[in-house]
């Protein structure tokens, strides 16, 4: 007698859950590049600023404002939770201009890390983009 499984089903995995992105996340983020003015360059060397951001979520669609050195007004701000669970945004202000050119956010409970990149201009409109690492982002 010869006994076995059947069925032509091959086990799935579970899409995981979205991570949530909701909420008021604030600390620091730390100069990895800057380019263009090289004067506003040189002094930002590895600097910290202030960072913020205040988020809403529905499903994987993101909204909401970020700030760095509690700037006002605040950047508005748009973007999507994507497969493998980062974030990624965008955004921008026309006065004073800044914009938000892109992000890759993760967030594990209440702790956020990641990279964002912003461009403003410098101080004789050449324009400044500056690449921050987040350090110690957490929700509040």
């Amino acid at each position: 007698m010869v006994a076995g499984c059947g069925g032509g089903d091959s086990p799935t995995s579970a899409t995981p859950p979205t991570p949530s992105f909701a909420g008021t996340w604030a600390g620091a983020g730390q100069v990895q590049q800057c380019t263009g003015n090289t004067t506003v360059c040189a002094g930002a060397g590895n600097s910290t600023a202030p960072i913020e951001f205040v988020l809403t979520q529905t499903g994987t669609a993101v909204t909401g404002s970020f700030t760095v050195n509690g700037a006002e007004p605040r950047v508005p701000i748009t973007g999507s939770v994507a497969s493998d669970g980062s974030l990624n945004l965008s955004g921008r202000q026309t006065n004073p201009p800044v914009t938000l050119d892109s992000t890759r956010l993760t967030a594990a409970g209440t702790a956020m890390s990641g990279t964002l990149t912003y461009s403003l201009p410098g101080p004789t409109q050449a324009p400044i983009t500056l690449t921050l690492g987040l350090q110690g982002v957490t929700r509040r």
